[in-house]
């Protein structure tokens, strides 16, 4: 399949909202992979087949920001390229775990 002419879309409205290079980047390959996997029309997506590959993710290894960006570059697609939000709407997104930052420890001596 071939889906230059949406990933070209979701960019030129990246660019419109002022992202940089590296995050234009990082959506580009993240919808490519999630379409690849999909090996499918977009029209057909479905909700159930979004929640099944972000459970694929998880089954991966996946950390829960690694998995919660991917379902946002994907809600994005959805609802800004394909103008479709129904779609990614009732799909919750994972709960963020709570860490210590390494920099927030402190050591007395």
């Amino acid at each position: 399949m071939n889906y230059e002419n949406y990933i070209n879309e979701m960019v030129t409205l990246l660019q419109i909202k002022g992202c940089t290079a590296g995050t234009i980047k990082v959506y580009r390959l993240t919808l490519l992979r999630f379409l690849t996997h999909m090996n499918k029309p977009v029209e057909e997506i479905s909700a159930e087949e979004i929640m099944n590959y972000l459970h694929y993710m998880i089954s991966l290894g996946r950390d829960n920001s690694t998995v919660n960006n991917n379902h946002s570059i994907i809600t994005f697609f959805f609802a800004h390229v394909l103008k479709k939000p129904e779609v990614v709407f009732s799909i919750p997104f994972m709960k963020k775990i709570k860490t210590t930052s390494r920099y927030s420890i402190c050591c007395r001596t």
